[in-house]
């Protein structure tokens, strides 16, 4: 049998040492033993293996931003919510899953009230921030639901969302009156 140890020596390099015993015809044993330079090996696998980390590092960071940005081309910029083409998307799939399961799905459309007379008297900044506070807080509020400006669909029983509806409508008319 042949044992074998890669020695590391004090200059940085590397030496592979490899032994045998091996039996004689008169039956004496012999101690045979070969010392090889693996320096360069050994310098090579160490740049593959720096390279492999920066690859996998490499590859993790892409993943991330390929999840941003699949997450950016299904929301709205302004409010973060789901934009119209990925809600009927959706609405398509969480239609067909319920009809196949018998699950309960409801569909609420929104309109902010004299939302063009904010724009109007205190510029699209102002209806900027609206739309945005709006999109936190049916995001906030809908966790589980797939919302859009103008719509929000969740799983669940018609009157659980009217219920669900007519908390989100209390709380923005309270958020109203005190910030007034």
């Amino acid at each position: 049998t042949t044992t074998s140890s890669e020695v590391q020596l004090p200059n940085d390099q590397w030496m592979l040492v490899q032994w045998s015993a091996l039996e004689t015809i008169q039956g004496k044993a012999h101690l045979v033993e070969t010392i090889t330079d693996i320096t360069p090996l050994k310098r090579q696998q160490q740049e593959s293996d720096t390279l492999n980390r920066r690859l996998e590092e490499a590859n993790r960071q892409l993943a991330h931003t390929n999840r941003q940005l699949a997450d950016r081309s299904v929301r709205d910029g302004l409010t973060g919510l789901y934009n119209h083409s990925y809600l009927h998307e959706m609405l398509c799939q969480l239609a067909a899953h319920a009809h196949r399961t018998h699950a309960p799905l409801s569909l609420i459309f929104l309109d902010l009230d004299h939302f063009k007379a904010i724009n109007d008297l205190y510029g699209h900044a102002a209806g900027d921030q609206v739309l945005q506070a709006m999109g936190w807080l049916l995001d906030s509020r809908q966790p589980n639901a797939f919302t859009e400006s103008h719509a929000v669909v969740v799983q669940t029983f018609a009157h659980h969302a009217a219920s669900s509806l007519e908390n989100l409508r209390l709380l923005t008319e309270t958020r109203q009156r005190l910030s007034e």
